[in-house]
């Protein structure tokens, strides 16, 4: 991030904050810093402590007198006697430890009705401000919030500036607030040294600092006004463009690139239940849905997007669904628009929400490879078809592709078999046609394999020698009758290449097959297919796992930038959308086909706050 010289102080506080809000943030920082000025410690009270052995000194107490001027009292009395006439004697002068006060900064935030709107501007930068004067101080910051009793320490990043936005209240301060706020405040181990009121007139004779602001009449800037008890100091706050603003107020603080001429505004930022980490987002494949694993109950969240263009932002539905709990999910797949899943009760397999399907006996692991605990889902898909019933297709952790068939006319109380198809399978992808496509190695060779809603194969399309690393990804091509795209590891070290194919027929080789060179310091996650160009473009992900790319093997179309690592990615074979899930436990899905956000979501509330639209 490019400042001006005058704002590279802030620099390091305004880390995770995308650069052109950054600027804007500087300057209201810079105008802020002066009103203020510096930081001033309390003066200390009580003498000062000894801090061991300092000098020598020619006066002192005689207990503090030096041994060898004893022993001239002992051995020589008169000379004793003449240097203590003199005064010669040499006396122990200890260190004095002067008493520093505890540079402890303590600011409370109105967060009432009369600070919404542009003045919660001002609460971010005084944050900002604060946390600065407390590091220079090598003090500390607490700042709480006016109407809520809970101390928060110091600054910590976006995160922080959030949770100041979010505690907006309609409640004005009460003087119940104040006695609570000012028992906490005596009950600190220390003494502060300066106490602040952003917002609002302080009711307390004990605040150091009160920062009033109001909106100028011309709605332009903010009338910001400083009260100490050596006087009062103003000035004229310019506030940034609405778009800046705007962005700020709504905790959009990362920075989000979309590219590209048909790049449509960002949607609105919904905020939902916290969200597990440890699972990668689902995508139905037609592109219509998205589901994440609940963190605070046993069941998930799912997200029904908006359309991808409109005339402004539409709001989405998010709803919850639930399992039994002790369950823990295997795999999960949208059947139409109903979330699916195979779960695991301990010793048996239950197909929640997969019509036609009941529970089993959970098989050995030879036979099906799902360690119980692992930290992500296994491939699955539903086939359909009207005269062979049903069927479902899952990749274990083994690389096995099984499957389980559900015959329409086979008794309800009758478990399905489990059957074996293949074994060494890299990746396999549905389609809504109802046909199904898997990836293997065999006889040193990448095979993709066609699996019709029967259950027949067609004939294997061999794509090209296989090497010893084992990912592959796939995805639909323009042509939707047409064979998937398909791309291969071959090479890890020193940086990946890939091996992409665009088959052409059902029958013998590939016709295009190439290969693509992945840039140092990024990794492949997926594949996507351009609309309009009809190009293959892997998914990048940088090493810091903080940027995305489509890439083409010439050049890099950054998409996704966050002050967040990513926890978990999906890239969907059908749809092209890409379902990004930071630590920050933010939802981004990207539609790679229009070049456009479909949906942002912060999954952070606690259980007890409910779904907010």
């Amino acid at each position: 991030m490019q400042l001006p010289d005058v704002l590279k102080p802030w620099h390091t506080l305004l880390e995770g904050v995308a650069p052109e809000l950054a600027e804007h943030l500087a300057a209201m920082l810079g105008r802020l810093h002066a009103l203020v000025g510096p930081f001033r410690e309390r003066t200390p009270n009580g003498p000062p402590e000894p801090d061991g052995l300092g000098d020598l000194h020619r006066r002192g107490p005689y207990e503090r007198l030096l041994s060898s001027e004893w022993l001239l009292a002992d051995e020589i009395p008169d000379e004793f006697l003449r240097r203590a006439a003199g005064g010669e004697h040499l006396f122990l002068a200890p260190q004095q430890r002067a008493r520093h006060s505890s540079r402890l900064i303590v600011a409370l935030f109105d967060a009432g009705p009369r600070q919404l709107g542009a003045p919660r501007l001002a609460h971010l930068a005084m944050l900002i401000l604060l946390a600065r004067r407390a590091r220079e101080a090598n003090g500390e910051l607490r700042w709480g919030i006016l109407q809520h009793q809970a101390w928060h320490e110091g600054l910590q990043g976006p995160a922080d500036l959030t949770q100041v936005l979010e505690a907006r209240s309609w409640a004005a301060a009460e003087p119940t607030h104040w006695q609570a706020w000012h028992a906490m405040i005596d009950a600190l181990p220390e003494e502060p040294d300066e106490r602040w009121l952003i917002g609002g007139a302080a009711e307390d004779d004990g605040i150091s600092h009160s920062l009033q602001i109001t909106t100028h009449l011309g709605g332009q800037a903010l009338e910001v006004a400083l009260h100490q008890a050596s006087g009062r100091r103003s000035l004229e706050l310019p506030l940034p463009p609405p778009a800046i603003g705007k962005r700020l107020l709504t905790g959009q603080f990362g920075l989000m690139a979309l590219p590209g001429p048909q790049a449509l505004a960002q949607p609105g930022v919904l905020h939902a239940p916290r969200v597990a980490l440890t699972l990668p987002p689902v995508i139905a494949r037609s592109g219509q849905m998205v589901a994440l694993t609940l963190l605070d109950q046993k069941g998930a969240l799912v997200f029904k997007l908006p359309p991808p263009q409109g005339k402004k932002t539409i709001v989405t539905k998010v709803r919850r669904q639930n399992w039994p709990a002790g369950n823990q999910p295997l795999a999960m797949a949208f059947q139409g628009k109903s979330l699916g899943a195979i779960v695991d009760t301990g010793a048996y397999l239950r197909f929640w929400q997969l019509q036609g399907f009941g529970a089993i006996k959970r098989p050995p692991l030879e036979e099906l490879s799902a360690p119980p605990g692992t930290a992500n889902l296994l491939p699955l898909a539903l086939v359909n078809s009207n005269h062979a019933g049903q069927r479902l297709y899952l990749l274990d952790a083994a690389r096995h592709l099984l499957s389980w068939n559900r015959d329409a006319k086979a008794p309800s109380h009758e478990s399905p078999a489990l059957q074996r198809i293949e074994s060494d399978v890299l990746a396999m992808a549905s389609f809504e046609d109802g046909r199904l496509y898997y990836l293997y190695k065999r006889d040193q060779r990448f095979v993709l394999q066609e699996m019709l809603s029967s259950h027949r194969t067609s004939s294997p399309l061999r794509l090209g020698e296989a090497g010893e690393p084992s990912k592959a990804f796939m995805a639909r091509t323009t042509n939707s009758s047409s064979l998937p795209a398909c791309a291969m590891l071959v090479e890890t070290a020193p940086q990946e290449r890939w091996r992409l194919c665009r088959p052409q027929g059902r029958q013998g080789e590939a016709a295009e097959n190439w290969m693509l060179d992945v840039p140092g310091g990024w990794n492949a996650q997926g594949l996507v297919v351009n609309r309009e160009s009809g190009a293959l473009l892997l998914v990048l992900m940088a090493s810091d796992r903080k940027g995305l790319s489509l890439y083409d093997g010439t050049a890099h179309n950054r998409f996704f930038e966050s002050p967040d690592p990513i926890a978990r990615l999906s890239v969907c074979p059908a749809s092209g959308l890409v379902a990004i899930l930071s630590h920050a436990r933010e939802l981004v899905v990207y539609c790679s086909q229009r070049q456009v956000v479909r949906l942002r979501a912060h999954c952070t509330l606690a259980d007890d706050e409910g779904d907010q639209p």
